[in-house]
């Protein structure tokens, strides 16, 4: 997050650059909060409830990554702002539908714990969606590289729901937790993430201090 919130500093107000990557470093700021806050409730209490407050900031952190990731469509496509927000709209609205679709066709028991199983699954696969699109438009340069890593979070966000699911997450096997490995891939993503951002500030930098 401290990484993100220098890398906008290199662009001038007004700039889509700037708007873009303020955006990005709060949704990174966000959701190291709702990670604070759901290792303070998991080690006071042993399991976290379904809705949290850790919940409200991930949500958020989504809300944030979304205006990101339309600003940066916006610049490489030449698409007026009406069209990409109309299109961000759609899609969530679509998740938003699916997820809503299922928990009626299954009859989930538990409704609110699906939706957020299946909405953070999803937004996972959308946004990392979105952003192997960025990184085809870049054609694999440096910009491209902390959108590519946002997208490893699918992988680790799809291992927990479907540990915590299967009632695996507090297992330990070998005397190794479960647990521990699920999280392990969590700061793995972060670190990748962290990795695109300081390339990016890194090129940033060197162009700033070229004559």
């Amino acid at each position: 997050a401290l990484i993100f919130t220098r890398i906008p500093f290199y662009f001038s107000r007004g700039e889509p650059p700037r708007v873009i990557w303020t955006y990005f470093a709060v949704c990174m700021w966000l959701w190291t909060i709702a990670e604070a806050i759901w290792g303070y409730l998991y080690m006071r209490d042993g399991e976290v409830p379904v809705f949290s407050a850790a919940d409200a900031f991930w949500l958020l952190g989504y809300f944030a990554l979304t205006v990101s990731l339309g600003r940066q469509f916006r610049l490489i496509s030449f698409s007026q702002t009406n069209i990409v927000r109309r299109a961000t709209i759609g899609i969530w609205l679509g998740l938003l539908g699916i997820i809503a679709a299922v928990l009626i066709i299954t009859r989930s028991e538990t409704p609110l714990a699906d939706f957020f199983s299946y909405f953070y699954l999803l937004a996972d696969a959308v946004v990392g969606l979105l952003a192997v699109v960025i990184v085809y438009a870049f054609r694999g340069r440096a910009l491209a590289i902390p959108w590519l890593m946002i997208s490893s979070f699918v992988f680790s966000d799809f291992i927990y729901i479907r540990l915590t699911d299967s009632g695996m997450y507090d297992y330990v096997m070998s005397g190794i937790s479960v647990a521990l490995l699920a999280d392990t891939l969590y700061v793995i993503a972060y670190l990748l993430v962290a990795w695109g951002g300081l390339e990016q500030y890194l090129l940033l930098r060197s162009g700033a201090d070229q004559p």
